[in-house]
């Protein structure tokens, strides 16, 4: 089993300071929450000893890798984290639900929470 977090926001380093700019100045319109809690310029700390402490396999997909994972059935859930045992995908967290997460603590308390009961 592993833990596949996707992005709404594309890959690449001008991307990542379009983004950066963008949630710094109207944090309310930017499209991806994931990355607004977990990022600053770079991972917060929380969230960086989480993810290297972790139990399971983390990756971690932009939206353009969506298609080349045979993930393109997830485009609409995006930002997500999905679960993956054996070939089969499904979600963990859900649009609705990263978008309401305030902070990555937030964000590590749901993931070890839902991930119990897998």
């Amino acid at each position: 089993m592993e833990l596949i977090f996707c992005y709404n926001a594309e890959s690449g380093k001008i991307n990542s300071v379009i983004d950066f700019i963008h949630k710094t100045i109207s944090p309310k319109t930017y499209s991806c929450n994931l990355c607004a809690i977990t990022y600053n310029l770079k991972k917060t700390k929380k969230w960086d000893l989480f993810i290297q402490n972790f139990h399971l396999k983390i990756k971690f997909y932009y939206k353009s890798d969506l298609e080349k994972y045979d993930l393109i059935n997830f485009k609409n859930q995006l930002p997500c984290c999905l679960v993956k045992k054996e070939d089969n995908f499904s979600l963990l967290i859900d649009k609705d639900t990263m978008n309401s997460l305030k902070d990555d603590a937030e964000l590590i308390e749901m993931i070890e929470t839902k991930i119990n009961r897998c």
